[in-house]
């Protein structure tokens, strides 16, 4: 049995920061890789005009929408957060989700277009130390 320990903190003790702008941060990443991927194969894809604009008026959007997500994800940052490096490992999860969201679109395969965010779970605490830990076997994180 594991006895409790006593808080010998100070006044305010420390609270583990929240996940929330990690996850703005990889939708932000998730959004603007996808605008990317549908701006690109809808300049290489000489099929038709009215599709070419269309993709291009989605990969607007998804961009913008993907700026002001990131906006607010480092808006709402921890104060313990005050490098951006903090905030890789989200912007590379984000790329990560993006690029399969982008391929499942563009394959036709639209049932499976939600499947990809089930990753963003890798962004909470217990899932990202685990993670951090076997990236940077030296490191001490968390």
């Amino acid at each position: 049995m594991q006895r409790s320990r006593r808080n010998n903190a100070p006044v305010r003790p420390y609270r583990r920061p929240s996940p929330v702008a990690d996850v703005l941060v990889a939708l932000a990443f998730s959004a603007i890789t996808m605008a990317v991927v549908f701006f690109v194969v809808s300049t290489l894809d000489h099929s038709g005009a009215a599709e070419r604009e269309l993709a291009r008026l989605f990969a607007a959007s998804l961009l913008l929408t993907g700026i002001f997500l990131a906006a607010i994800g480092l808006g709402i940052r921890d104060r313990e957060r005050t490098t951006l490096d903090y905030f890789i490992y989200a912007c590379f999860v984000g790329l990560f989700v993006g690029i399969l969201d982008a391929f499942a679109f563009l394959s036709g395969q639209l049932w499976a277009i939600p499947l990809p965010l089930i990753v963003l779970v890798a962004l909470f605490d217990p899932f990202r130390r685990r993670i951090e830990r076997m990236a940077a076997p030296g490191r001490k994180t968390g």
